[in-house]
């Protein structure tokens, strides 16, 4: 996978891993 994208992932990711955090504290992936 090209770095560029695989950077891109990684944020979308840890973007989501935040939302859910936010959303759902409690819960741990």
């Amino acid at each position: 996978m090209p770095k560029l994208l695989w950077r891109t992932v990684q944020l979308i990711n840890e973007s989501n891993f935040c939302s859910s955090n936010m959303q759902q504290p409690q819960m741990l992936h």
